[in-house]
């Protein structure tokens, strides 16, 4: 994540607003990572909302890797282990 924040500091505006999603079972990156991550990369932390309740809540979610090739879910499914009732947006 901090690479991630480092490298949309080049692309981002002063003012935009970039938002994260993670599930609370993730391992690899938790919320305290990517909070503390966009703070130390000069981004303010707004605000943290549940998944669901974000506007955005119906797009097309993915792994984010490799395993999209392959494993993408059909209309109505989801992935394994993504919920989104446990996923926070940050």
């Amino acid at each position: 994540m901090r690479l991630f924040f480092r490298a949309l500091r080049s692309y981002a505006l002063p003012g935009c607003v970039v938002k994260v999603a993670s599930n609370s079972g993730a391992v690899g990156v938790r919320f305290s990572y990517i909070i503390n991550s966009a703070i130390e990369n000069e981004f303010i932390h707004e605000e943290t909302i549940p998944f669901l309740q974000w506007q955005l809540h119906r797009y097309g979610r993915s792994y984010g890797d490799r395993r999209d090739t392959y494993k993408r879910p059909g209309e109505g499914e989801q992935y394994n282990s993504q919920k989104a009732e446990s996923d926070m947006v940050y």
